[in-house]
């Protein structure tokens, strides 16, 4: 009985296994059906964990044990702790449990909140749920509970700046901004808002930075910086809508630079480049007189110095009563054979003294001038030797030629353009002369004039101006360039006309100028400068022939 019972067992078994063998083959490559998504985030469990919200803490590793398993991603980038430790602590994983380890040579501060953000570096290991995770404590007998709001704007931009430091200092030397680290700081979100949690009723100084160097002090020139001149007061009142309605704005931007000589380039004959800090237009140049002819041109940061002598040894610039540029003896000879005058991007492939045609086609608005511009400085137009013609036309028409107030290397060619119709312009050989006494070959350019009803016309009135202050008003597109610019001087109020833009939409920007030196100047922390103010206005579809009229009130204080 007994062997019976046994086989009998192991058949029944034996037809379980075949069962269960042919429904998993008949359930092949059918998609096998689970449970509800997880779509909860994974927690530290409270009686395992270091206890959150401590008084009275002592430095001691930090241990967060989760109720499931999970993953640690990006921790020196997403933890971060306020106020900033002097040294690097270290986070790591190990098994279920985030340990947090102060570095044994950190000391906290007494009396202290601290608070430690994990950002988003704890995730759930199945799904990626993301942990909202924060440890507090006080080496005090209190945990501070209050917030504060803070918003970064752009100052020129007028755009909200994220992952800039708001910082709170208790020290309110000016130079603690250089020295110390904040005692509070939250990083800004898309939005430009922060919001610092845990802070001590009180006053005090406000500080934004973009922190190049991730020291939280502003220790190098080039890091973006905004400040307040006024204390901020932390108080014990409700904050129902923080980040929309009670956060404290503070207006970022580069720090205003000194002059200064950057760079310098003197590789060929004839022209020495040098780099500036801002635009030199008003710098102080001065040479070794040794007979040579010299012709300045500002292009943006950059002075370019042509020159032209006849001596063989090498000689001398200075530039801001300071800085020496020695100008190293080149071959003038071997410069003539290798270079000839040109139009910028046309080549003309003929030897000195030969006249083979270079050619190119623009695009020319009724209204506007036909700008040429030329490799060298232009010094002599002859416009003798300058011919227009309508499009298989022999008949030379009247046109107006004269160099640019601009830059010395452009010629303005205008006329009464007529809409939708094509010209030829030759330059015939020595129709301009640089200043190196050479001329030109022959240059063809064709010219199509595009309809002027295919633009249209903005209209802009200031009002409320400072007559105190110059104003630069500039039109941006929709990519937020420049494509117009225009100052005004010593105006309570100003109408400004811009013609022929394409159809699109445009924005005006508006500089208040104090210091009228032709551009926007940021802060400037020593003298307690703030950014020159800006007002950016979006306005309206522009169509094609169309005007578009916008008012605008600057000074609305």
């Amino acid at each position: 009985m007994f062997k019976f019972y046994n086989l009998s067992y192991k058949f029944l078994f034996l037809i379980v296994v075949i069962h269960t063998l042919s429904s998993c083959a008949s359930g092949a490559g059918k998609q096998l059906e689970g449970g509800a998504k997880d779509l909860v985030a994974p927690k530290p469990d409270s009686l395992r964990s270091t206890r959150n919200f401590q008084t009275n803490f002592t430095k001691q590793p930090i241990d967060l044990v989760f109720n499931e398993w999970v993953v640690l991603e990006n921790a020196n980038a997403q933890v971060s702790v306020s106020p900033p430790l002097e040294k690097k602590p270290t986070v790591k994983l190990n098994g279920k449990t985030v340990v947090f380890q102060f570095d044994k040579d950190e000391k906290l501060r007494e009396n202290a909140t601290y608070s430690i953000n994990f950002g988003e570096s704890v995730k759930d290991l199945t799904e990626g749920n993301k942990a909202a995770l924060r440890f507090v404590f006080s080496t005090g007998a209190v945990i501070d509970s209050l917030k504060f709001a803070g918003k970064v704007v752009d100052a020129f931009t007028q755009e909200p700046v994220e992952n800039a430091l708001f910082m709170l200092y208790d020290n309110f030397s000016d130079s603690v901004v250089r020295k110390e680290r904040p005692f509070y700081f939250a990083k800004t979100n898309k939005q430009g808002f922060c919001e610092i949690e845990n802070v001590r009723q009180g006053s005090f100084k406000a500080f934004a930075l973009v922190d190049a160097d991730l020291n939280f002090k502003y220790s190098t020139p080039n890091e973006k910086i905004g400040f307040l001149k006024e204390k901020v007061v932390v108080t014990n009142k409700d904050l129902k809508d923080t980040l929309n309605n009670d956060a404290v704005t503070i207006l970022l931007s580069e720090t205003r630079k000194k002059m200064q000589l950057l760079d310098k380039t003197s590789g060929s004959y004839g022209q020495v480049k040098l780099i500036f800090s801002q635009n030199p237009k008003d710098i102080s140049l001065t040479w070794q007189d040794k007979k040579q002819r010299i012709l300045k041109e500002i292009d943006g940061d950059t002075l370019r110095v042509w020159y032209d002598n006849t001596f063989a040894e090498s000689w001398k610039m200075f530039a801001l009563d300071k800085d020496t540029v020695t100008v190293k003896s080149l071959s003038r000879e071997d410069f003539f054979k290798k270079n000839k005058l040109n139009l910028m991007g046309v080549v003309s492939t003929g030897g000195r003294g030969k006249s083979i045609a270079a050619e190119n086609t623009t695009l020319v608005i009724a209204n506007k001038k036909n700008e040429l511009k030329f490799n060298f400085p232009i010094v002599k137009i002859d416009t003798s030797k300058i011919i227009l013609r309508e499009d298989s036309s022999l008949i030379s028409l009247k046109i107006n030629a004269l160099s640019d107030s601009t830059s010395s290397r452009k010629v303005n060619i205008s006329h009464k353009w007529q809409d939708n119709k094509k010209y030829n312009l030759i330059l015939l050989p020595g129709a301009v002369t640089d200043f190196y006494g050479n001329t030109n070959d022959s240059i063809k350019q064709k010219i199509s004039i595009a309809k002027v009803k295919d633009f249209g016309d903005i209209n802009v009135v200031l009002t409320k101006l400072d007559s105190k202050n110059d104003y630069i008003v500039q039109v941006l597109d929709q990519s937020n360039v420049m494509i117009a610019e225009k100052i005004v001087k010593k105006s309570a109020n100003s109408k400004l006309d811009f013609a022929t833009l394409s159809p699109t939409k445009y924005k005006i920007r508006i500089i208040t100028d104090e210091n009228k030196n032709g551009r926007w100047d940021g802060c400037d922390y020593d003298n307690q400068l703030f950014p020159e103010t800006v007002l950016i206005k979006e306005l309206e579809d522009l169509k094609a022939n169309w005007e578009l009229e916008t008012e605008i009130e600057v000074n609305n204080e």
